[in-house]
Order: C-alpha cells, then structure tokens, then sequence
C-alpha cells in the first residue's frame, strides 16, 4: 500500500500549483530565476516532486512536447481545488476492511473487534475505508466525494445554521469546508470522554468504528459513527455530543420524555444526522449521549419512517441533480450567512438585475412584512410601558406565584469614543478601523 505523505507547506504549494497549471508544467519551478526586476520566484523542490510522484500524488507523461506532469486522483482532492468543470472526477477506490481472514463472499469472519475497535460489518452498509489511518487534510478532501450524515439536515432544508447551498459549494469545491479548530478540538477531546462516561455509568460496551460507512445502493450518502454498542447481542448506533446549557437540557429532557422533537433547535439537526446514521447501516436502534452543562443524558432514539423516507427519497435525488452536474442549488434561509460570504461586495459598474415577476412579488411582500413588523413593534412597546409602570420600582412581576416578567437595573461600562476623539485624536486614529458591508433596502 502507497505510502501517505505529511501535508507540508511545499507538498500543498506544489499540488496547488500543479492543480492551476493547464498544461502540467512543473519544471520551470525546479531552478530559481529572478525576474527583470530582480525579485526572485517561488519554486518547487526537487525533493518535493519526488515525493509527489512516490506517494502516488502526480503522475508524469513524456510527450512531444517535453515532460508533463498531471494530478492523480489522492492528489487532486488533497490540492483542495477542484478540476476545471469540464473534467470529469474520478471516483476513489474502495478501500475494504483492514482483516486477515476474509469469507468467499469478501466478508470478515471471526471476531470483529480489536480491543476497544470494531472493524466489522455495521449492519448492511458498506465500509469504503479505514479513518484511523488518514491524516486531516486526507480526511477533509474525500469528504467532496459524498453527503454526510451531519450535513443531510442541511440538505434536506431542516438545520437552522446551514442550508444546502453552503453544502454544494464545499462538494465542488469552491469553498474548503475548513471546520473550527477549536470545535473541532473540543469535539476530539470531549466526545471519547462522553462515551467513556457512558461505558462506565451504564455499563454499555461501546467500540469505536474506524471506518467510513456508506448506504449500500447510495454511494454519495456516507457517515461515521462516533461508536457502536452491542446491547444484547444487537448493534446500536452510538452519537456523542456535547451541548451548550442554554435551551439544550430542556430539549433534551422533553426528547427522552415524550420523543418531541423542536424544529429549528440542535436536538433537530442531531435528531436528523442519527436518522442518517440508520438509514445508512439499517440498524433499527440508536442512543444519543450528551453532556449538557453537568447533566448526563443517554436518550434512545428509533428509526422514523417520514424521514427514512425523505432521505432516501431526497439525498440521491440532490446529489444527481446539483453535485454532479456542479449546478447551484436555490438558496433557502439558512444560506443566509453562504450568500453574505459569496458577494461581500457590491460593484456600482454592474448594471441593475431585471426581477422576474416572482421575485418582483417577493420584494413586495418583504415591504408587507416591515410594514407589519412596525405595527408589532409599536404594540411591544405599548404593552412594555404599561407593564413598567405596573412594577414601578419593583423588578419582578408575578402572577399566582409564578414569575412572568422582570425590569432589573444593569449597569455597563462603555468608552466615551466621542470624549476620546475630541481629546486626544491622535491616539482615537491609530485605533480607528473601516468595515464595508452590504446594506439590504427594500
């Protein structure tokens, strides 16, 4: 097996280079030369296409016309660039579960765990390759190849954070779908800690699953699984997570009393990733652990035929009709912060957008809906000065017993910024910072 490489600077430097390069030329990088000007250019090692090449990242071809060099298919996901459009992209191979002892029907046999690891089968999905084994910047290019079960809630239009269009644009390419280190530092650290917790406090045996898993009909939908619990003698899906106090602990606990899931909170988006999670393996059983604050809660979670369904019905469906053929999907509201990142800035060249008779009809019931807004207001801040008057100098108010409204005093520290800039100008210019953002008026 081909030997991975470290992800150095001059490594990516190099594919990235290599990725823009319509013709694949890399030699003129492999001297240093200085331009008229007498600055010298950025170049490409020697070492470093030796390494290109031994770790199966380049390929090289001999022609007429001198030597070329063309990205492999690892060396193309891991430039973080996608091929120009007209290219076709190649699928991966399918990496099969890392076994000694395989039956004819390329099955493991035997015992499916390494101490704490599960490498067998899950279920009826499909293991494409081991995750244990990949570096970050591998990890993150092969997720172009498909939908996974933390982003099909995006898809399908039920996360409030995230919509599909921020999802296609990571698919093709155009953004590097980065994670927040930090989060992505907290969830490393946290969730182990999570499903120990839950190995020892309910005695549950849990393994880790190393593997990538895909739907065994539907390649472009895939997941990982945080673990896998063996709770008489049956699979369960394992999902750790790690929640904020506020709101989430009452989500929570109404979630493992009567099953209610709030649309539009976190326990929705994980609800649906867990559905994911059983659509792809076909398991039929599944516990969400989660750490809220200092509250521990182990909520067993079934399979939901409405949105087994949709999946089914919708993930494939976007993937044919906006993935492959690299078409844009709509944008819905929670492509809010996608659109903003997309156009940050206006240019006053452009000559206006002709509306079409939908959206003309749109603008006008945006205006409806400000006018609306400013009757709600207006009655928020008649009830709001009536209410105030009621507690006069009292901060709550109650009724039988229960309290329904308050009006405390805060006190807060503000800079006299106006004070500063008339006093001592020079010192209010060097902390002086411009942003430009787009105004929307209707």
């Amino acid at each position: 097996m081909t030997k991975r490489p470290r992800m150095t600077a001059a490594l990516r430097k190099a594919l990235k280079r290599l990725a823009l390069t319509e013709v694949g030329e890399l030699e003129p990088f492999l001297r240093q030369t200085r331009t008229e000007d007498g600055l010298e250019t950025t170049r490409v090692d020697p070492r470093t296409i030796e390494t290109l090449i031994r770790c199966d990242l380049v390929h090289i071809a001999e022609t007429s016309e001198g030597r070329r060099y063309a990205l492999s298919t690892l060396g193309r996901c891991l430039s973080m660039g996608r091929p120009p459009e007209t290219a076709p992209v190649e699928a991966l191979p399918v990496i099969t579960p890392t076994l000694d002892d395989v039956d004819p029907e390329g099955l493991p046999i035997g015992d499916p765990t390494e101490g704490d690891q599960w490498f067998g089968p899950v279920g009826h999905a499909r293991t494409w390759y081991r995750t244990d084994t990949l570096t970050m910047d591998e990890w993150r290019a092969r997720r172009f190849e498909y939908v996974g079960a933390s982003e099909v809630s995006a898809v399908l239009g039920l996360n409030a954070y995230r919509g599909p269009l921020d999802v296609y644009q990571e698919k093709v390419g155009i953004v590097d779908g980065k994670i927040d280190a930090q989060v992505m530092r907290l969830g490393t650290l946290l969730e182990p800690s999570i499903i120990e917790f839950a190995r020892r406090e309910y005695d549950l045996e849990i393994f880790e699953v190393p593997q990538l898993l895909g739907h065994p009909d539907h390649d472009c939908l895939r997941c990982n699984l945080d673990g896998l619990a063996v709770i008489d003698g049956e699979e369960v899906v394992v999902e750790a997570k790690h929640a904020g106090a506020r709101g989430s602990r009452e989500h929570l606990t109404r979630f493992a009393s009567s099953g209610e899931v709030i649309p539009g909170t976190s326990l929705a988006t994980w609800f649906v990733q867990i559905q994911a999670q059983l659509v792809v393996t076909g398991l039929k059983r599944a516990l969400l652990v989660a750490l809220c604050d200092k509250d521990f809660h182990v909520v067993e979670v079934a399979p939901d035929p409405d949105i087994t369904r949709l999946i089914l019905g919708s993930i494939p469906a976007w993937w044919s009709r906006f993935v492959v053929p690299r078409t844009e999907p709509p944008a819905t509201r929670a492509d809010s912060k996608t659109i903003d990142r997309i156009f940050p800035m206006s240019d006053p060249e452009r000559a206006p957008v002709e509306l079409s008779e939908n959206l003309a009809a749109m603008v006008v019931e945006l205006r409806e809906l400000r006018d609306k807004g400013a009757e709600v207001d207006a009655r928020r801040d008649e009830l709001s000065t009536m209410l105030k008057n009621a507690l006069g100098k009292s901060e709550t108010g109650t009724f039988d017993g229960e309290s329904l409204v308050s009006w405390r005093t805060h006190e807060r520290t503000s800079l006299d910024v106006a004070g500063i800039r008339e006093t001592h100008p020079e010192i209010a210019s060097q902390f002086t910072t411009k942003k430009t953002s787009r105004r929307f008026t209707f």
